[in-house]
This record gives structure tokens, C-alpha cells and sequence, in this order.
């Protein structure tokens, strides 16, 4: 019993040293991903990987209701039922595709007209007034 206590008082804690050593690899790594950020947008490459977000994030109702819908089809008892038949893996496939598939659909829809179909049924309801639904439509007004 004296010698454990011994060991434990006296002896060189490897555990404590690599805990700290973690603290500061931490550290340094998000100061790294801080740096990469700041010298992507400072160049304009992250404006340009990330425009096709602002194309969902114009849209986000939609988005968040289709993907809804496209959860509910995919995994419903109705429709294909996965629920509970997919591992990890392959959900991580569909939730990219989904995703995927929703970036392009935003992307495609907003080249053409100025809201997400849902945001102009807001719009219009929250307006209580018409507005211009097309890119080039000038007969109403905003």
C-alpha cells in the first residue's frame, strides 16, 4: 500500500501531460481554421464555393418543408419505409443526396424567380398584396 501511494505522489503523470498537450494542439488547430477561412474569403474563393448556399438560404422555408416531405416519403411506413433498415453509412449517402438535390433545385429555381415558392405565398399573405413572382416580370410592383 505505501508503494502505490509512493507511485502515485512521485511519479511523472504521462495522462496530465498529454491532456495539456491536447489543450494546445486544440488551439492551435482552430486558430488554423480560422486563418484558412480569413485567406479564402480574403482571395474571394469562399464567395464563390459558397453562393449556392445563398440560393437555399433565400428559400429556406421550402427547403425546410421539401425536406420534410422527402424524410417523410423515404422513411414513412407508407411510401418506402427505411425506417429503422439504413446503417449510418447509407444515411449519410441519402442525407447528402437530399441535400444535394435541394442545393440544385434552389439554385435552378432562384436563376428564374426572385422567392422560393413558399416565401411568395408568405409574402403575399403576410402583404396582403401581389407581387412580381419572376425575375423579369415588370407588370407589378414590389
Amino acid at each position: 500500500f505505501p508503494y502505490i501511494v509512493y507511485v502515485m505522489k512521485y511519479s511523472f503523470n504521462w495522462y496530465i501531460l498529454f491532456a495539456k498537450l491536447n489543450i494546445i494542439i486544440n488551439i492551435t488547430q482552430a486558430f488554423l481554421y480560422l486563418y484558412i477561412i480569413a485567406f479564402l474569403h480574403e482571395n474571394g474563393i469562399f464567395v464563390k464555393l459558397l453562393e449556392p448556399l445563398s440560393f437555399a438560404g433565400r428559400m429556406s422555408l421550402t427547403n425546410y418543408i421539401m425536406q420534410s416531405l422527402l424524410g417523410f416519403i423515404l422513411f414513412n411506413g407508407m411510401f418506402f419505409s427505411l425506417y429503422g433498415k439504413l446503417g449510418f453509412a447509407w444515411l449519410a449517402v441519402i442525407s447528402l443526396a437530399g441535400y444535394l438535390l435541394l442545393l440544385l433545385f434552389s439554385m435552378l429555381w432562384m436563376k428564374r424567380f426572385r422567392f422560393g415558392p413558399l416565401e411568395y405565398l408568405w409574402r403575399e399573405l403576410s402583404y396582403n398584396t401581389i407581387l412580381k413572382f419572376k425575375k423579369n416580370d415588370n407588370s407589378n410592383q414590389e
